[in-house]
């Protein structure tokens, strides 16, 4: 399984920050894009280039049918709005419309301009503090692909917690019944078990509607996994190879499936070093990859701001 590219759409402030860009008596959203979709519940800033061309495009809601205003880099605007669209009449659209209208308004901003500017919380689970919720300036932000808007968590990535620490944005962190700072999707890829919380910090700061979330598979891997070989399972004298990354499947797929068998390959410690046998092994791995390449890329330092110079990353 591997992640699906997405673009978010963040619901402007409207303050003396981002008056400019209102307009046409309608809200205003920063198109932000992702490779990461399981992240943005630990969505806390959006990046821009200081440098970048961003222009406004009056269009309509693809989700409500209401006329909006979108904030996107300049040369991106036909990756996202469709050329086709550009002479259809406003007052024609109806919502379903395959070609939905869209204008780009007068004036071109920088990167530089759309800093500080706030934003909505765009999934209201937690409070991650004071500092939140803001657009913050990004050399590596390009318009190669994406909407030239970046989605930053900085509790997921050396970029993101590089870039938001140097701005004053905090990471979304939740804090388990040890009192320690953990991160919104636990060890096992699932959103932290509301009963794994501290009582106190969940009443302050959790959301009732987490609740339902709480315990699922940030990803769809695992459903998929177990659907797809179960049946797969039911056909004899038959030999398929199925690769995944969802090892909390396997229990399930033992006591369903008779006939499966479990190989992975093997990873070995060289200090703190990963070293990879390349040979099959029998069973389940229980190695944890991510929390060592955590380690190794100091990413927690950079999170708590222990990090100071690049030389030590």
């Amino acid at each position: 399984m591997k992640d699906t590219t997405a673009v978010a759409q963040f619901a402007v402030i409207r303050d003396e920050k981002s008056e400019f860009l209102f307009s046409e008596g309608v809200p205003a959203y920063i198109l932000a894009w992702t490779t990461t979709p399981w992240t943005l519940p630990s969505n806390t800033a959006l990046c821009v280039g200081p440098n970048i061309d961003y222009v406004r495009v009056l269009s309509f809601n693809p989700y409500t049918g209401q006329p909006a205003l979108y904030v996107v880099a300049q040369a991106l605007v036909n990756a996202h709005f469709n050329p086709k669209a550009a002479d259809v009449a406003f007052e024609d659209y109806k919502p379903g419309d395959k070609l939905v209208p869209f204008k780009v308004l007068d004036g071109v901003m920088k990167g530089s301009e759309l800093t500080g500017i706030s934003y909505e919380q765009l999934i209201p689970w937690f409070n991650p503090g004071e500092g939140a919720f803001k657009v913050i300036p990004g050399d590596y932000v390009t318009t190669e692909d994406g909407t030239g808007i970046v989605h930053i968590a900085p509790t997921f990535g050396a970029d993101d917690a590089k870039v938001a620490r140097a701005a004053g944005v905090p990471g979304l962190q939740v804090v388990d019944r040890n009192g320690d700072l953990q991160a919104q999707v636990d060890l096992r890829g699932r959103f932290f078990c509301v009963e794994d919380l501290d009582p106190e910090y969940a009443a302050a700061n959790m959301a009732p509607e987490y609740a339902e979330w709480a315990g699922r598979y940030v990803k769809n891997a695992y459903d998929a996994t177990l659907a797809v070989t179960d049946a797969y399972a039911s056909h004899r004298n038959c030999l398929y190879i199925i690769s995944t990354h969802i090892v909390e499947v396997g229990p399930a797929l033992s006591e369903k499936c008779g006939n499966v068998q479990f190989r992975f390959l093997p990873t070995q410690m060289d200090g703190t070093r990963l070293v990879y046998p390349y040979k099959l092994a029998e069973g389940i791995s229980a190695d944890r990859h991510g929390m060592t390449i955590i380690k190794n890329e100091k990413i927690l330092d950079i999170i708590r701001g222990e990090v100071i110079n690049e030389s030590e990353i």
